[in-house]
């Protein structure tokens, strides 16, 4: 069903011409005093060059170096529609970058944002949900402290996101190199005692090792106890920092009166967030309404509802709430919805849920055994893995077992499946089904 689209055009009465840039190092300096004039014209001429700069990273680095977060904060709360608008733009390019993000952060405009939420300017709030959408993403890292004493202690611990390619790696990792090294450059009478710590990192794409390696060179071991180190780092969170700022109750408000377009955003804010902590999504309600976007039209809508669903699942508390919500009934009757990455998301979530024994029998109450031995039987089906695992959950129960023993060749075809991971899931779920007790007492 077609849906209508935020317009992000500028009032017609407004004139776009961009700011004529000063020359070189002295454009950026130029616009971020452009951005504080008294002249309305001025201020939105500035925005307008500013959008196209800050797609460049290095303009990113730049601008926050010289303060243009200050300055952008301020006119977050500006009457003029359209500076408001274009504010929020540029934030959310710059919410592209890494070292962009980084610097939203640090700087405290999750909070300044937050008084956008009823803004009367569609664009506005969509652009403020983008950033929210793509801080949330930001991952966990340790940045650095200097001590009182000449010694620059160093501690980076970073969990890194899901990296696509090889590319990405590359830009990634090297962003951590250049960081580490302007951070040793900051004590230049000497050399720093330095710990780098730097993970195990998850990859194939063989660039990771370089840059330890590199790390290793660069850095002096140091022995400091877990204390020490609490005290000489400073945690910056990415959905830690939407969770600080006590975002999460009126995200989940704005889900039952925002527009379409925007609830998605909402929805992967959330989904992000609700991975870390969920009490105050569940003090706020969220399960009653995530039910209630499952039956929404849109498709992306009812998909990104049940992801946050599986999130909200992936906690004791939360799988306690689903149960009691009544909610697995209806992630049942989308296992037979139209669209894949709807069923990818419902059986995702029924895996988490079906871990306790009411989410078990709530969902045998459900009769959910045929529609999970359809996307199993599908061999092109997304969601087998995620089926195949709720059906291993449901043969623990005697009936679930029985009703599975009559199906048991439909697990045997999986075990030529491609994917390693579902024949994996499949051997599982044959040894379960096969499984029987060892007292006197035939069950069945």
């Amino acid at each position: 069903m077609a849906q209508p689209r935020i317009s992000a055009y500028l009032p017609p009465d407004i004139d776009p011409t961009k700011a004529a840039l000063a020359f070189g190092r002295r454009a950026l300096p130029k616009l971020n005093e452009e951005l504080q004039s008294a002249e309305l014209l001025t201020q939105q001429r500035a925005l307008m060059a500013l959008c196209d700069l800050v797609h460049d990273p290095e303009k990113v680095y730049q601008a926050i170096a010289l303060g243009f977060l200050a300055s952008l904060k301020t006119l977050l709360v500006h009457q003029d529609q359209t500076v408001r608008q274009k504010t929020t733009e540029v934030l959310s390019i710059m919410a592209l970058h890494s070292i962009g993000r980084e610097g939203l952060i640090r700087s405290g405009v999750i909070s300044a944002l937050a008084g956008l939420l009823d803004d009367p300017v569609d664009i506005c709030r969509k652009n403020t949900h983008q950033i929210f959408d793509m801080l949330a993403k930001l991952p966990e890292g340790l940045q650095v402290k200097a001590t009182a004493v000449n010694d620059f202690h160093l501690l980076y611990d970073s969990t890194l996101p899901r990296i696509a390619g090889a590319q990405e790696e590359e830009f990634y990792l090297s962003s951590l190199s250049l960081a580490f090294r302007a951070q040793v450059a900051v004590n230049p009478t000497g050399p720093p005692r330095c710990l780098f710590l730097l993970r195990a990192l998850p990859t194939s794409h063989g660039t990771a090792g370089r840059y330890r390696r590199e790390g290793c060179r660069l850095a002096h071991s140091v022995d400091v106890s877990q204390k020490d180190l609490q005290r000489l780092s400073v945690l910056v969170p990415g959905a830690g920092g939407v969770l600080q700022a006590g975002l999460i109750p009126p995200l989940v408000l704005k889900m039952q009166t925002e527009l379409d377009e925007i609830q998605e955003l909402i929805l992967g804010t959330l989904s992000n967030c609700l991975r870390v902590e969920v009490s105050e999504a569940l003090a706020a309600g969220a399960v009653p309404v995530l039910k209630e976007k499952l039956s929404h039209p849109s498709t992306a809508i009812r998909s990104k509802a049940a992801w946050v669903l599986l999130e909200i699942s992936s906690h004791a508390e939360g799988k306690i709430e689903v149960c009691k919500e009544e909610v697995i009934p209806v992630l049942v009757s989308l296992l037979e919805d139209t669209q894949p990455e709807v069923q990818v998301s419902s059986t995702g979530a029924l895996m988490f849920a079906l871990v306790t024994p009411q989410g078990r029998s709530s969902a045998m109450g459900a009769e959910a055994i045929p529609p999970l031995l359809t996307l199993v039987a599908e061999e092109t089906s997304k969601a087998r893995l995620n089926a195949i695992k709720t059906l291993t959950l449901l043969a623990e129960l005697p009936e679930g077992r029985q009703t599975l023993l009559d199906h048991r060749d439909t697990f045997q075809r999986c075990l030529d499946d491609p994917s390693e991971a579902v024949q994996r899931a499949a051997e599982i779920a044959i040894t379960v089904i096969d499984w029987k007790p060892s007292c006197s007492r035939d069950l069945f």
